[in-house]
């Protein structure tokens, strides 16, 4: 027996650093939103905005880490928005992020030709303070010109929210206001760190949030304040960030990690309900990246994205519909990834029976086994001391 409810879409998600994330995920269809490490060799697949994109100087610049993931996504068939998380400040020069003129001329050179399509590319940043504010409203203006999204980190740790004050002399979100930044199609990770004015100015301008629980909760850096979000009107939607924050990229992981996370934080087991995690997850998921009326829920006239689970699992029992209906509930408290039977993105199956259709598991199991390991060993080998021979192994 089995559910079909729509798809969980993660709203923020480090793509390259899950390798594959589709396979990560086993099945579930996800948004990448996020991406800033390699993610193995492209595919090409007949498709303008790869063509474009090779033929652009950017090609071979920084960002070629963000076609890496456009190919394999598009040879994976998840729905994707591939983000640079771009900077241009001296002391952000050390190669952890993009290169903000690189990409946004690449950005400029695809828009025209993404408009529909399944995997496409937005505007980004990752740090606020990594990034100038002339490049932050250059960010707006394209993104108004382009009708494409722009996505960010604000307000993650207690120090991050503090930096526009003590440079500008004013909270984040109003920073970013201020630079033309905030808007329905602006997407925010985080925002552990609010005030009731940053919370006003998200609502009046169409923001949405991205609350990642679990990879907070990793890393301990704060608390996103999603309740007063939800009653202020804010659409919150849930993100899983990368695999360095959270090593499960497991949306029915998150959904149980927002409930708990906010009824320990407010010592209230109402805080945040299953009905309400399940519809971050899905309805406004697909609001946030502006396809609130295409995705989100199974109704005539949107897009077939969607998952069935396979409710005869132990855990997953007793099921219930009518007066008692818990559906809810198992999704959000007792549901796993690996619970997902079949994968519909764009009406195309791509997972059935829990495994990928569109790519051999067992094949990129281990490549990335490979891979781990070779990194690994260049590792041990740059720290090896002058002298240390070959023949010398290291001690485990």
């Amino acid at each position: 027996m089995g559910e079909a409810p729509a798809s969980p879409q993660s709203t923020h998600l480090y793509g390259g650093q899950a390798v594959v994330e589709g396979v990560m995920m086993r099945g579930q269809d996800h948004w990448a939103v996020a991406v800033r490490e390699p993610a193995g060799e492209i595919y090409v697949e007949s498709h303008d905005i790869d063509s474009v994109a090779r033929r652009h100087p950017i090609w071979r610049k920084p960002f070629f880490r963000g076609i890496l993931v456009l190919g394999q996504s598009l040879r994976i068939g998840i729905r994707a928005l591939i983000t640079p998380l771009a900077a241009d400040t001296p002391w952000s020069d050390d190669g952890a992020c993009d290169s903000y003129p690189g990409t946004r001329d690449l950005i400029k050179a695809v828009a025209p030709t993404q408009t529909g399509r399944r995997v496409q590319y937005w505007l980004g940043f990752d740090g606020i303070n990594g990034v100038t504010e002339g490049s932050l409203k250059e960010m707006g203006e394209l993104s108004r010109r382009l009708s494409i999204g722009i996505h960010g980190h604000m307000s993650e740790s207690r120090d991050d929210a503090g930096w526009t004050d003590r440079e500008h002399g004013l909270p984040a979100a109003v920073y970013l206001n201020r630079a033309g930044v905030l808007g329905p199609r602006t997407v925010l990770a985080h925002c552990n760190w609010l005030t009731e004015q940053e919370i006003g100015l998200l609502r009046s301008s169409g923001t949405s949030v991205s609350h990642n629980p679990t990879s907070n909760m990793k890393i301990g850096t704060g608390v996103c304040p999603v309740p007063d979000l939800l009653a202020a009107g804010v659409n919150v939607a849930l993100g899983t960030d990368g695999m360095l924050s959270n090593f499960h990229l497991d949306m029915f992981q998150v959904m149980r990690g927002a409930c708990l996370l906010q009824r320990i934080h407010r010592l209230d087991a109402q805080a945040l309900s299953s009905s309400q995690v399940l519809t971050m997850a899905t309805r406004n998921g697909a609001q946030a990246v502006g396809l609130g009326k295409e995705l989100g829920a199974i109704e005539v006239g949107r897009r077939a994205d969607l998952v069935t689970i396979d409710l005869e699992r132990v855990h997953l029992r007793p099921f219930l519909r009518g007066k008692h209906d818990n559906l809810a509930g198992l999704l959000a408290w007792c549901a796993r990834g690996s619970d997902v039977d079949t994968v519909l993105v764009d009406g195309r199956v791509v997972v059935e029976g829990g495994q990928l259709t569109t790519m051999r598991e067992k094949d990129i199991i281990a490549r990335v086994q490979n891979t781990a390991e070779a990194v690994l060993q260049r590792i041990d080998s740059s720290e090896r001391p002058a002298g240390h021979g070959h023949g010398h192994g290291h001690g485990h």
